[in-house]
């Protein structure tokens, strides 16, 4: 292709213009939308698509241009972090227990392609890495005690003035100074430091919180008592709502209730036998509203998923649990298995995965060539 090009266009048959011709369209038009693994494979094509994927003014437009979820990682507790997806052959990843990091890891939160974790010894410092070019950055230690299994926020949104990468890390934690109060410890990348909030957030009682899920620059962060706590990244503000019960999550742990995003919204996902229902919040201060001013309260009914036990090789006496929802994907494990559900093809893929104790918790990811450095 490249002694093609260094011809003079009068030389050129009109077979072999159209064929250029192809090619600068898909260089220039198409490559940006690809994943990441796909585009380590053209980089063999030819010398210029090689100079042209590796530039980083095309790793910058490929970390805006391609948005689509490519699959999940799975943490459990004490073992490697684990890659699923519908299509590995696409979307994989080189290293998936992410053994370029310093030391063994555990994932705490993902945003936009890049994944924030921490580290099992020492002081367990948090890492923020990028699995498809295996780039990471360790961060500076907190000021505040996160505590031995801290609940992490993290949240990365790609700019198009910005090459930079501008990420935030949060963390709640219990406060030493005031009883009942938990205070926000937050990371940000272009000042490569921690901050600790002026705001709190007051509890009659202690509260245990679980895997948050951000969506458009808030954290919603469920507890073990079934409330729900959201944070607003840009302000820093905490609140608690108190729609008559309508946010409730979960009264237990991994019960069959879970968060999740869909149409850039936080949504509510359950399950009863192989029925699966995916349920939209409205509006994010639609809690302030009287229930009976509107039809089951801040949730919307998006989604009604019925899948059949003998398609996805249970009994019909198994009960699936949804993992986590996104983006028109859902995680499911039943039997030890775990399943990723297409909601738009409507295809179901079982996971190879070694046995685990199935406390799964679940990290959406995008293959994107974000950088680090």
């Amino acid at each position: 292709m490249d002694r093609l090009m260094k011809k003079p266009f009068g030389d050129v048959s009109k077979s072999q213009r159209i064929y250029m011709d192809l090619g600068e369209i898909l260089r220039e038009h198409a490559l940006r939308y690809l994943p990441a693994k796909a585009l380590q494979r053209f980089r063999a094509v030819c010398r210029d698509w090689k100079l042209l994927i590796s530039s980083p003014f095309f790793i910058h437009n490929q970390s805006i241009a391609f948005s689509s979820i490519s699959g999940f990682f799975l943490q459990s507790p004490g073992k490697p972090p684990f890659f699923i997806s519908p299509d590995r052959m696409a979307h994989g990843v080189p290293d998936q227990e992410l053994k370029f990091l310093p030391e063994a890891v555990d994932v705490k939160a993902s945003s936009n392609g890049l994944l924030c974790c921490q580290g099992r010894s020492g002081d367990k410092p948090y890492y923020v890495c990028n699995p498809a070019n295996k780039q990471w950055k360790k961060l500076p230690k907190p000021t505040a005690n996160h505590g031995s299994d801290p609940t992490i926020a993290f949240e990365f949104e790609p700019s198009l003035l910005n090459f930079l990468p501008d990420y935030k890390v949060v963390c709640i934690f219990a406060s030493t100074d005031i009883e009942e109060a938990y205070e926000f410890e937050i990371y940000l990348s272009l000042q490569d430091s921690w901050k600790v909030a002026s705001e709190m957030f007051f509890s009659s009682r202690r509260l245990t919180f679980l895997k948050g899920i951000t969506v458009n620059g808030v954290t919603y962060w469920p507890t073990t008592c079934g409330k729900l706590l959201i944070f607003d990244l840009k302000k820093e503000k905490a609140t608690e709502p108190s729609a008559y019960g309508a946010f409730v999550i979960n009264r237990q742990p991994y019960a069959n209730t879970s968060l999740g995003m869909m149409d850039g919204k936080l949504c509510r996902t359950s399950s009863t036998g192989f029925s699966i229902k995916v349920n939209v919040l409205r509006n994010i201060h639609s809690n302030t509203m009287p229930t009976k001013f509107k039809a089951g309260g801040p949730w919307m009914m998006k989604h009604d998923v019925q899948l059949k036990s003998a398609d996805m090789g249970l009994g019909k006496n198994n009960q699936l649990r949804v993992l986590l929802t996104w983006d028109g994907m859902l995680v499911l494990e039943a039997d030890g298995k775990v399943f990723i559900h297409d909601m738009r093809t409507l295809t179901t893929t079982l996971c190879n995965i070694s046995p685990s104790d199935s406390r799964y918790e679940v990290f959406p990811y995008i293959n994107s060539l974000v950088s680090l450095v």
